[in-house]
């Protein structure tokens, strides 16, 4: 992709121009593009919000930071999505009246240690 470090990359270009150009690096074929990527994400971000709409209630979604960055940045495109989730960290969203509001992002204060 022409960049000379990682932080470069991570620097000047965005997500979909990150996936795309691995796609298109990929010796075996297997990384996917970025709309591969989230049409497969936001199939089942949908089917999880959908078999859970009249519920209400929690729903707990584990995934790995990029997943749940994109999620974020797409419902919330105020969020770039230049910038990478620390493992383990909490990202809350709450959805009412028909909108998802970020309530945590990258959260990890739960690895404070008690005094």
């Amino acid at each position: 992709m022409g960049f000379a470090s990682k932080a470069e990359l991570y620097a000047k270009a965005n997500v979909r121009e990150t996936m795309n150009g691995t796609k298109v690096a990929d010796p075996t074929h297997d990384a996917e593009d970025f709309m591969t990527f989230w049409n497969r994400v936001e199939q089942g971000f949908l089917h999880v919000v959908n078999a859970h709409r009249e519920e209400g209630g929690n729903v707990l979604i584990v995934a790995h930071g990029n997943t749940i960055r994109n999620i974020v940045h797409e419902l919330e495109p105020s969020v770039k999505a230049d910038f990478v989730l620390d493992n383990a960290s909490v990202t809350v969203l709450t959805y009412e009246n028909g909108l998802f509001k970020i309530e945590r992002l990258n959260d990890t204060s739960h690895f404070i240690e008690n005094a």
